[in-house]
This record gives structure tokens, sequence and C-alpha cells, in this order.
């Protein structure tokens, strides 16, 4: 018996959720080729999946690959605005070319869309932006925040 267009769409949505969580494992073990080569299949299963979208950028940028992790998490922030994860990456990317303005804006969305589930890592960063232009105050504020979620970070500056 064919499967319903449901099935089929749920079949498929588990295998690009596969395809995505094969990418991390990979990304994690610190194999970024075979990551990007999941992602990228997680993509050709659904060229809308921001989760494999933002998980590419974030690989492209640890290699580097700055422009081309810029053009997946602008799509993936079109595609989903509010998404904390298209953000923060979209702050490392801009950080990494020295776009520091862009990129404080960046973690400043990402936090604007997660009120009450501040990431740690997203504060540290944010406060290390902070300080590097300047705006000590902030930046104590904000790894204050930061610190209040994991203990064990040391400060940025």
């Amino acid at each position: 018996m064919p499967f319903t267009v449901a099935q089929r769409k749920n079949r498929r949505y588990a295998a690009t959720r596969g395809r995505t969580l094969a990418g991390l494992v990979e990304a994690g073990l610190g194999r970024r080729l075979s990551a990007i080569n999941s992602f990228q299949k997680a993509l050709t299963l659904d060229p809308e999946y921001v989760d494999a979208m933002a998980n590419l950028g974030a690989t492209y940028i640890g290699l580097d690959r700055i422009d081309t992790a810029l053009r997946l998490l602008r799509e993936a922030n079109r595609l989903e605005p509010n998404n904390a994860k298209v953000l923060a990456n979209l702050a490392v990317a801009h950080n990494a070319i020295g776009e520091l303005d862009a990129a404080i804006t960046f973690y400043e969305s990402a936090l604007s869309v997660s009120p009450h589930n501040p990431s740690a890592d997203v504060l540290f960063n944010l406060a290390a932006l902070y300080h590097r232009t300047g705006r000590t105050s902030e930046a104590q504020k904000t790894f204050t925040k930061a610190k209040l979620l994991n203990p064990s970070l040391q400060s940025p500056f």
C-alpha cells in the first residue's frame, strides 16, 4: 500500500532531521567536511530546513568561509527572523569579519527573541563585544548575567 501524503511528509522530515543530527555529531567530532555533507543532504531533502542551514552556516564559520556562512544564515534569517540560533550565528559571522556593531545587534536580537531563556554563550560573547567597543558598564552587567547562568565562565576582559 502506498504512503499517504502526510506519511511521506513525516518520513521526509524524519530523514531531514536525521541528516541534521548526523551533521551535528560529525561537527562535534571535528569532522567538519562530513558535517557539511550531512547538512547539505538535509537541505537537499528540505531546502528550507532552517536548523540545517544554521548548522551548516556555523560549520562554514569554523572553516573561515564567512561569505558562504553569511549567505546561508541570511537565508535562514529570512525564513525564521526570530530564530535565536540563527541570530547568534549571524553575530559570530559578523564578529569574524570585524563588523562589531552588526555582531552586537545580532546578539542583542538573539537575546530579545528569547528573553526568558538567555544563552550564557550569547551573553558572554556580547559582553566581550561591549568591552571591545568601549561599553564597559554594559560589558560588566552582561558578563554578570552570563556568569549567573554558567559560573565556570572566566571574565573576557
